[in-house]
Parts: structure tokens; C-alpha cells; sequence
């Protein structure tokens, strides 16, 4: 039976977890169909599911959930779920050693009725299953929208760090992290790499990350982020983003949008601030009544 609109939504909003380790501690290369593909596949893990669970999950689903165009989906999606279930990489436990781990251990698709049925891997499956402390987790929707493959690599390693506000990383390591060693050259690497993923992440998920350099000499060696939450008011910005990004009829408009919306924002922020500048006192625009001044713009 197909979704309907309500599941649609709620579904986009499944929660994936992972073990800090898998994201922080792992070296794997997915592109970003593969790894929307496998977050999908993670965000159905209930908190209760014991290890060795066969995940039955039709294609029409997930298409719809992720916004995706059928035809290509349909033709496509097998040679992701193969890549995923071929795919071993290394992990590193403790004191240097690492071990291999694979993502999916059996994988089946029904060309006549479009299911999909997986189990994940033995060896994946404690970064994944019965998680009591040190992982992190995130509504699917926040990776749905993302537009580069670096950009949910890169999300999810800041989500880990979140908590601590402002921290130091070394540039190499974070290219280790994010799956970008590729670019030698620094300047490639911020403007095709870390510029574009910040940009996403700002504008489609749940946390607003601002960055400067540190020098050694002449050259760039670490970055510095700052990352927070979104508050209300720019969460109720990123919601309307997120739902127009994800419907494909809508893409092409979603930067116009986009636009208006953070216009919207600096005009009220203005004049708040000329309201408190001058010491009278005035009742708070509402997450609400910004939400229904929004909806006008469309």
C-alpha cells in the first residue's frame, strides 16, 4: 500500500544513529546516492531491534520518501545496494589495530512486487544496534537534502562534535574523516570540497557551522569550527527549505526561495534590533506569525 503524505513526513524523520566510532573511526568511500541508500536503510533500525533483523522495505518507499525520480531509481538502486553489500572498510578499535567491517550481509530484491529486503553485516551491526552511549543521531531528513557527498560526511562528523561548540581540527585529518585525501591542494580542497558542504549544511539541516583558518607558516594546517543548533526561528526557515528541496517539482525554484526567505529574516532582524535601539518595549514576532509572513512569499 502506498504511503500516504502524513507517513511520507513521518518517515523523513526517522531517526539514524551510529556508534561516535564508525563515523569518527572508519574509512569508507560511497557516493551520495549510496550513502543516502544506506542512512535510509539505518533510519529503520528501531531501538529495540535485536542484530540479525531483516529489514523488508519497498522501493516505491523510498523513492517517494527521498523525492527521487522513479524511472531512475527503479533502474539504479541495485547496482547502490550491491555496491553497499561489496564494500569492507577499516575501522580502528583500540591501540592502533583495525579490523574490517561490511555494511550489508544479505541483500534481495522482487522485481515483481519492488521490495527490498536486507540484513546488515555481524561486523557493522554493534556500531548500529542496541546503542547506549557514545553515538549520535539526527532526523533522516537532514541528510535527504544534502547535495555532495561530503557535505553528510562531513554533517554527521560535526554532529559529533557539536556538543563541544568551538573545536580544532587539523586539515589532513579532516580529510581523512570526510573521504576528500584526494584534493592535495588546499584551495581545491575549500573551494570544491569544504565551502560547498558548509553551504548545504547551513541551509538544509539542523546546525549552523561558521569556520576560520589557522596558519603554519604560509599554509593552511587546521580550521576551526563553531557549530550550534538552529534556534526556532532558524529552524522554522530550514523546515520550509527542507520541504521544497525534497519534492523534485519544486528543486529549481528552491534557491529563489531560499533567498526570499533569508531577506525575511534580516528585515525582521532589523528591525527588532532598531525597536530595541531605541528602548520601547514590543511583543516578539512568533515562530508562527514568521512562518505565516513566510508563506505569503510563495
Amino acid at each position: 500500500m502506498p504511503l500516504d503524505e502524513e507517513q511520507v513526513l513521518l518517515s523523513r524523520n526517522f531517526m539514524v544513529a551510529k556508534a561516535n566510532s564508525i563515523i569518527t573511526k572508519s574509512r569508507y568511500s560511497l557516493t551520495l546516492q549510496q550513502q543516502k541508500i544506506l542512512l535510509y536503510l539505518i533510519s529503520r533500525i528501531k531501538p529495540n531491534d535485536a542484530i540479525g533483523t531483516v529489514y523488508e522495505l519497498p522501493i516505491s518507499d523510498f523513492i517517494k520518501i527521498c523525492g527521487y525520480d522513479n524511472a531512475y531509481y527503479y533502474k539504479a538502486i541495485k547496482d547502490d545496494i550491491k555496491k553497499l553489500h561489496d564494500t569492507s572498510s577499516w575501522i580502528e578499535i583500540e591501540n592502533g589495530k583495525e579490523v574490517l567491517f561490511s555494511w550489508i550481509d544479505r541483500a534481495e530484491i522482487n522485481r515483481n512486487s519492488g521490495l527490498i529486503r536486507i540484513t546488515f553485516h555481524s561486523t557493522v551491526s554493534p556500531y548500529l544496534f542496541e546503542l547506549r552511549e557514545k553515538y549520535t543521531q539526527y532526523n533522516l531528513i537532514n541528510v535527504l537534502c544534502l547535495s555532495h557527498k561530503y557535505s553528510i560526511r562531513l554533517y554527521e562528523y560535526l554532529m559529533t562534535q557539536k556538543y563541544k561548540g568551538v573545536f580544532i581540527i587539523s586539515v589532513d585529518e579532516l580529510k581523512k574523516h570526510i573521504d576528500a585525501e584526494n584534493y592535495d591542494l588546499f584551495g581545491h580542497f575549500h573551494t570544491r570540497v569544504l565551502k560547498p558542504a558548509i553551504y548545504d549544511i547551513n541551509d538544509y539541516t539542523n546546525i549552523n557551522v561558521e569556520y576560520q583558518f589557522k596558519k603554519s607558516g604560509r599554509a593552511v594546517s587546521h580550521i576551526i569550527f563553531k557549530v550550534v543548533e538552529n534556534d526556532r526561528m532558524n529552524y522554522a526557515i530550514t523546515n520550509i527549505l527542507q520541504n521544497q528541496k525534497i519534492h523534485s517539482e519544486s528543486r529549481k525554484s528552491a534557491k529563489v526561495r531560499k533567498k526570499q526567505l533569508e531577506e525575511r529574516r534580516k528585515i525582521r532582524m532589523e528591525e527588532e534590533a532598531a525597536i530595541e535601539a531605541e528602548g520601547t518595549i514590543t511583543a516578539q514576532m512568533t515562530v508562527e506569525e514568521l512562518i505565516t509572513n513566510l508563506e505569503k512569499l510563495k
